[in-house]
């Protein structure tokens, strides 16, 4: 016989912060060992903890666990071309003009839709003059001057040649 939407609420209400075993863990584990996240996995999960705030604690054991670690050679070289001015990736222009950007469309209208984005003006900017850089060797600029806040709509019409 089958439970009731409800007594499988219950259930699940009474095993909820339960401890496992160590060998219900292993076997959780065993099961989850050598699985790989599809990319639109990967992008849920980011999506859902960018914004966080970490607590000063948290933050001070992620220091402590990476101090004294060595990096590579090819890691050291790639992180040193990535904080040269030469380089800039979509990251690093992105994130920081999300930070210094108002939090309203800049072209607030009647039609805005969707979530807010960081948009490279290329009205402001001659891409060409840009240093190519990041995995797709697009161009990017730290000058705030050539980006602007605006809604996904306008952010398509501006991609699409409609602003």
């Amino acid at each position: 016989m089958a439970h009731t939407p409800e007594s499988r609420a219950k259930i699940a209400a009474s095993l909820k912060g339960r401890p496992k075993s160590e060998q219900t863990r292993a076997r959780m584990s065993a099961a989850q060992t050598g699985k790989k996240m599809s990319p639109e996995a990967k992008i849920k999960v980011g999506d859902f903890h960018r914004g966080k705030k970490m607590s000063d604690e948290t933050r001070a054991k992620m220091s402590a666990s990476h101090s004294g670690r060595k990096k590579s050679p090819e890691h050291a070289a790639a992180v040193a071309a990535a904080n040269t001015l030469d380089f800039v990736g979509y990251g690093q222009a992105h994130d920081r003009h999300r930070e210094l950007l108002p939090h309203i469309c800049e072209m607030i209208d009647g039609t805005c839709r969707g979530r807010l984005q960081v948009a490279l003006r290329h009205d402001r900017v001659d891409v060409a003059t840009l240093p190519r850089g990041g995995q797709n060797g697009c161009a990017y600029s730290l000058d705030i001057a050539h980006y602007s806040r605006l809604c996904q709509s306008h952010h398509d019409r501006l991609d699409h040649g409609g602003l």
